[in-house]
């Protein structure tokens, strides 16, 4: 298993979730140790190929932004636009 790595997107600042402890479908709240911005880390498993892809934003994402997300890997959907419901906004 490859260890998940990820940055604040505001200074870079590197952070490694060698022991895995974070969920995956889960957003992550972060304040960096860095700099002091608060992010968010989603880390998403593609159902096809099986890679982790990590995905970072500044702000809270919307529900419509994480429907759009894509697998880093082989660019498969992580979900079909016509499963985001009125309730996930």
């Amino acid at each position: 298993m490859c260890m998940t790595e990820f940055a604040c997107p505001t200074c870079g600042h590197g952070y490694q979730d060698e022991l895995e402890v974070l969920d995956e479908g889960e957003l992550h709240d972060f304040k960096c140790e860095n700099c002091s911005n608060p992010f968010h880390v989603l880390i998403k498993e593609c159902l096809k190929c099986t890679a982790d892809t990590v995905f970072v934003w500044r702000e809270k994402p919307t529900s419509e932004a994480v429907s759009l997300l894509v697998c880093s890997s082989c660019g498969t959907p992580y979900s079909e636009p016509d499963d985001l419901d009125e309730s996930d906004l």
